[in-house]
């Protein structure tokens, strides 16, 4: 009813999503309405809606992050970029190329790069970052949990690069530490895996684990994505 009321008055829409344990890997992005009957087309998706907004949040309440107001300024923007030896190679270049379109006529914004992201190079000498944006892999390790028939218990990671450029792995627990030091607000995840949990922990997935670690919204990926279809959907979010 709000939904064809929003739609009416051209007015937007929020819808939480606050789901049991057993529905959180649900592909909810394809949540659709067929208003008209037949078969489904790109119209019916709600997350296409352009007054829609669908945002996932755990259903274990989180404490207040306690956001203070700032005097206006320079917003600071960290962008980690990595693409290790023998994992898929990515298109590095091209999303570096479109953040500097989407972001380099923002005299409110100042950049930071960090292409070859590592462990120790990951936030390098900075005091205050809001904006936390990762481009590269993510995975996540599942395995079965004994004598539950499909359940697994997993953990996702992030690919970072070490000294020789191989994949280095960090969990969504060690980046919330790193990334509340800095007083991260909000962090863009492009990586696959990087928004999914498993089906027993709540804060499994690194997108789960940043919520935990005190971050106001993180945007990941649940599933697998193409490189192509991760710049495409970049340039669209900012």
């Amino acid at each position: 009813l709000k939904l064809t009321h929003a739609k009416a008055s051209g007015h937007c829409l929020r819808l939480r999503l606050m789901m049991a344990a057993e529905l959180q890997r649900v592909p909810w992005e394809f949540l659709a309405i067929n208003w008209a009957g037949g078969e489904n087309t790109a119209n019916d998706f709600l997350v296409l809606d352009p007054n829609m907004s669908i945002v996932r949040q755990p259903a274990v309440k989180l404490p207040g992050v306690g956001i203070q107001t700032e005097p206006a300024g320079r917003a600071h923007v960290l962008i980690a970029l990595a693409s290790p030896d023998g994992a898929a190679q990515l298109d590095i270049a091209a999303e570096r190329a479109l953040l500097e379109t989407a972001f380099g006529s923002k005299p409110n914004l100042q950049l930071h790069w960090v292409p070859n992201a590592a462990r120790d190079s990951l936030l390098p000498g900075l005091d205050k970052i809001h904006l936390f944006h990762f481009a590269g892999h993510g995975e996540f390790v599942d395995a079965p949990i004994t004598g539950q028939l499909s359940k697994t218990d997993g953990q996702g990671v992030i690919l970072l690069e070490d000294a020789e450029g191989n994949p280095e792995r960090m969990t969504g627990t060690e980046l919330g530490l790193v990334l509340r030091g800095k007083g991260v607000r909000v962090a863009y995840l492009g990586a696959c895996h990087s928004a999914e949990r498993d089906d027993l922990h709540q804060w499994g997935g690194v997108a789960e684990a940043l919520l935990k670690a005190g971050l106001g919204a993180v945007l990941g990926m649940q599933f697998r994505i193409l490189d192509t279809s991760a710049i495409a959907f970049a340039r669209k979010f900012y």
